[in-house]
């Protein structure tokens, strides 16, 4: 019998191994989640689920790191119901291995999200209509670097299965910007945009990857499958007139 039992012990011990270390955590306030999204013991695995109402917690730093099999979640209990508003602003900086899901963003913010020398974030089924200010440029979603260090670069991440809509500030819904190259290998898919606007000369791209100073780089960013509705807030190129043949003639 004392085998037995010992035998069924190390079968729990070994399960609960496995499990030890994860955890779910419903968060039903504003500092309870800012607390937790910054905490250093955050770990692969773990799931902060936010229950639904309106959270204004202001600047959230966070570095947590996941794995690529038991990635970190955050996620709204209910797809729409938590809404992040106010002054607050997600930055990830070196954060990898995290997904962002079911929120509505509507702060005031100059950027809901912002990813520094990040890689393997997956945000995915979010509304993003940022209540913006009169004359305020912004940038919704910044995927980049750290401005200091032009050598952290963010890759690998992927933007899905979201909404972005009403824009009428300068700025993008979408940067996707970096240091010594641009933020490689993203993936943008599955998203729609709608109604950015009115047009400018610069700075009114749904989505922007690189600028001329990074024109060179790799940056492989795939874009597949989107939908775009009155999105040409930026100027289109203008092509030379074709010459008249007649003209061209000696």
């Amino acid at each position: 019998m004392r085998s037995v039992i010992q035998k069924l012990a190390g079968i729990l011990l070994i399960l609960s191994a496995g499990t030890a270390f994860s955890a779910v955590k419903t968060v039903y306030s504003a500092s309870e989640l800012k607390n937790i999204l910054q905490s250093a013991s955050l770990q692969g695995g773990d799931t902060v689920l936010v229950a639904d109402g309106r959270y204004s917690p202001g600047w959230i730093s966070m570095t947590a790191q996941g794995r690529d099999d038991a990635p970190i979640v955050i996620r709204a209990l209910n797809s729409g119901q938590a809404e992040l508003y106010g002054s607050t602003t997600l930055n990830l900086k070196k954060a990898a291995w995290v997904e962002i899901e079911g929120f509505l963003f509507s702060m005031t913010a100059y950027t809901a999200i912002k990813l520094e020398a990040c890689h393997h974030i997956s945000i995915r089924a979010n509304r993003f209509r940022l209540t913006e200010e009169s004359g305020e440029s912004g940038k919704w979603l910044y995927i980049g670097g750290i401005w200091n260090d032009p050598e952290a670069l963010s890759h690998d991440n992927i933007i899905e299965y979201n909404s972005f809509e009403e824009k009428h500030e300068a700025g993008n819904f979408i940067t996707i910007d970096g240091g010594s190259s641009v933020s490689r290998n993203d993936i943008i898919r599955w998203n729609s945009f709608r109604n950015i606007g009115p047009r400018r000369e610069n700075e009114m791209e749904a989505i922007r990857i690189g600028y001329s100073e990074l024109s060179l780089t790799m940056g492989r960013t795939l874009v597949e499958h989107n939908y775009f509705e009155n999105c040409d807030g930026d100027p289109r190129p203008q092509r030379p007139p074709h010459p008249d043949p007649e003209q061209s003639r000696p």
